[in-house]
């Protein structure tokens, strides 16, 4: 009676395992190592896109008149106005036309987007802000400079464009009609 009792367990068990085996392989059983085909797939996809964000992406942060300022992350290669778009674009009452939107963005950049009628000097990570930054300054701000009109602020920002910013302050010179006096007019109010 005893054998009984642990043989029959035992033959339900093993009826149930060879059921399964044979189910599995009239029914497709190829359809659970897809699935797991699938998640091994989908896990690796997730990390290679963290290494993804990781190595090739720039962090910014955007703030001033913005619908949704913060740190974001911009693929390399990235301009102004993609930083302001994926901050959720303008508020209203903001001064775009004082921002250079086509300037490419760099690792670490602040974007400040101000207010209509504000006067904001642009940006230093030496917080020289009172000083306007002639990397990031638009035509607006560029006006403000002691002997700058219109066709400079616009060959300024065109230089930057085309070479990739000023190296120092002093390069500033290498742009048509800012020769050594002009610059010795406007060196105290700006920065790279």
């Amino acid at each position: 009676m005893k054998k009984i009792k642990f043989i029959f367990p035992a033959a339900i068990a093993g009826f149930v395992a060879i059921s399964a085996v044979l189910y599995s392989r009239s029914s497709g059983g190829s359809k659970v190592m897809e699935s797991y085909s699938t998640t091994s797939e989908f896990v690796f996809s997730h990390e290679e896109s963290k290494s993804e964000i990781s190595l090739e992406s720039l962090c910014v942060y955007v703030c001033g008149a913005v619908n949704n300022p913060g740190v974001i992350y911009l693929d390399e290669g990235s301009r102004i106005c993609d930083a302001i778009k994926k901050a959720g674009g303008i508020t209203a009452d903001a001064d775009i036309n004082s921002l250079n939107q086509a300037e490419k963005v760099t690792d670490g950049q602040k974007i400040y987007v101000p207010l209509i009628g504000e006067t904001y000097a642009g940006y230093s990570e030496n917080s020289k802000s009172s000083l306007i930054n002639i990397n990031t300054a638009g035509v607006n701000e560029l006006l403000t400079l002691p002997g700058i009109g219109e066709s400079k602020a616009n060959a300024i920002i065109a230089y930057r464009n085309d070479n990739g910013g000023f190296k120092k302050i002093e390069d500033i010179m290498n742009i048509s009609g800012i020769k050594e006096a002009a610059f010795n007019k406007i060196k105290e109010n700006i920065c790279v």
